[in-house]
């Protein structure tokens, strides 16, 4: 079975020698500074004479090493020798007893009188020990791995990271801090120093105990490093080495009934078009909605950096030019203020929330009658003073509110949406059908709203808003496919993600 695998092209850093670290500068002690001074000990594991000086390049590129005076088995490699077969590793630790049967060619559990334990006896029988073979590609894989290597898994040498990479600090309060693999190369060479004084080749069978202690501080430090890699923090793969595409949010596939009697209705969603949540669209197209949100109505409100804003005091609603703090001209007029601002709307609770300036209302909102009486309109007040003595027959005070989060981000991106195109990917892909193209029907709340914007003369314009967030309505936060896609895409629960072409203004984002 091994012959039909793939050609394995996997290498391990095996260190062993000299030749290999000439190169390389070693540490010898555990030791942090030089007897009492605030100087790095120039063989310890911030030494600037190994790493450099403290803000030179060098620093967090120089490696250093730890020489560990007797051979060990890979980390990679000790762990697929254990995972093959669990009672290797307890013989290697000195937990179980065992035989080497010469005709299977492996080890055979035993008793502590009849058989033996230890590293150095794992060793002796390693180069003629047989792997049983199974039907499993994952075991023909790890066999495959320890074949390569047979003739030379071991290391005596343990690289060091630049010490600009685990740097060792101090803070204001005097308070020193170092990362934590700092204690766990101080564990290795602890271990080694002792190893050294010591005459490896008599001594071999009675520093078991110690070479498995070394082995396992490496593994530690193996483990460390592969966790900051790629564990659940992805420190590095998720920051540095991913390949995420910008402006992502995650979407779980939902089924979308409709309520309508005919094609003409504005809530119609056409076989062309899925359903999206207000807050996956803002990400979706994140750097155009960042352009809508700041010119629109909120260019009314915030007129420079340093000059007042046109707000609403609180107990009057009356319009007042203040002088706001400049933070709060940031948090709504830059890039990274929007950014944190769309971030703070996926907190549902927020949504429907008045938006609030220091100690004044953002602006107001009008929802009612025109002034030839037709129903459902709405507009954007800057004060109720303003336009008191215009306000038609019927229309109440009772009709204003504070402008909430909802209302401000949808009416800025909601009439872009239907002629923005995308395409919905299904993840993990399924087959054909997973990929489609799709133009977006933006949805705010669950019963959203069909409104027309009045005009400065208090007439319904031909501006129509077929989603406006009802008040206290629960949001829709999906994404829904129309149903002519479900099977092909695999409908199950799956993520898809939304990727969005704003052709006009040349850009390209995603919502994933």
């Amino acid at each position: 079975m091994l012959e039909n695998l793939p050609p394995f092209n996997i290498d391990l850093l095996l260190l062993i020698g000299n030749d290999s670290v000439k190169n390389l500068k070693q540490i010898r002690l555990m030791d942090i500074m030089s007897g009492m001074t605030k100087n790095f000990h120039p063989e310890g594991l911030y030494s600037t004479e190994i790493f450099g000086k403290v803000g030179d390049a060098r620093r967090s590129k120089n490696f250093g090493y730890i020489d560990l005076h007797i051979p060990i088995f890979h980390p990679v490699y000790f762990k697929t020798i254990c995972d093959l077969k669990e009672l290797y590793g307890f013989i290697m630790a000195g937990k179980e007893y065992a035989i080497f049967d010469h005709q299977v060619k492996d080890f055979i559990k035993s008793d502590p009188i009849k058989g033996e334990t230890g590293y150095k006896f794992f060793l002796d029988h390693f180069g003629t020990l047989k792997f049983a073979e199974r039907d499993s590609s994952k075991r023909d894989f790890k066999i495959k791995l320890i074949e390569k290597f047979r003739k030379n898994p071991m290391m005596d040498k343990l690289p060091v990271l630049p010490a600009g990479l685990r740097d060792y600090t101090i803070d204001e309060n005097g308070k020193p801090t170092e990362d934590e693999i700092n204690n766990l190369y101080r564990k290795v060479i602890g271990i080694s120093n002792v190893i050294e004084n010591v005459s490896v080749s008599s001594n071999e069978e009675y520093l078991n105990n110690m070479r498995y202690n070394l082995q396992l501080g490496i593994n530690q430090i193996y483990d460390y490093i592969i966790n900051i890699i790629e564990g659940k923090g992805k420190l590095i793969q998720g920051k540095w080495a991913a390949r995420n595409i910008d402006n992502s949010t995650r979407n779980v596939i939902t089924p979308y009934i409709q309520k309508i009697k005919d094609r003409k209705d504005p809530q119609f969603v056409s076989s062309s078009q899925h359903v999206i949540g207000l807050y996956q669209f803002l990400r979706a197209i994140f750097p155009k909605s960042v352009q809508l949100v700041r010119d629109g109505y909120l260019s009314k409100v915030f007129t420079g950096p340093s000059a007042p804003a046109n707000v609403i005091d609180k107990k009057t609603l009356k319009s007042v030019s203040a002088n706001i703090d400049p933070s709060f001209h940031d948090e709504w007029m830059t890039t990274d203020g929007l950014e944190k601002q769309f971030h703070k709307f996926k907190v549902r609770d927020l949504r429907h929330e008045p938006i609030i300036v220091g100690q004044y209302y953002l602006g107001l909102m009008y929802n009612g009658l025109d002034k030839n009486g037709s129903p459902n309109g709405y507009r954007f007040l800057t004060g109720i003073e303003e336009y008191k003595d215009q306000f038609p027959k019927g229309v109440e005070e009772a009709d204003i509110h504070p402008i909430t989060y909802a209302e401000l981000f949808y009416l800025s991106v909601f009439q872009i949406a239907p002629s923005t195109p995308g395409t919905i990917t299904r993840y993990p892909i399924a087959g054909y059908g997973s990929i489609y193209p799709s133009y977006n029907y933006l949805k705010s709340t669950v019963t959203g709203l069909v409104k027309h914007e009045i005009d400065d003369n208090w007439e319904i314009t031909s501006t129509l808003a077929p989603e406006y967030p009802k008040m206290d309505d629960h949001f829709f936060d999906s994404l829904s496919p129309c149903s002519s896609h479900l099977a092909r895409l695999g409908a199950d629960g799956s993520h898809v993600s939304l990727q969005c072409h704003m052709t006009s203004n040349v850009l390209l984002v995603s919502n994933n």
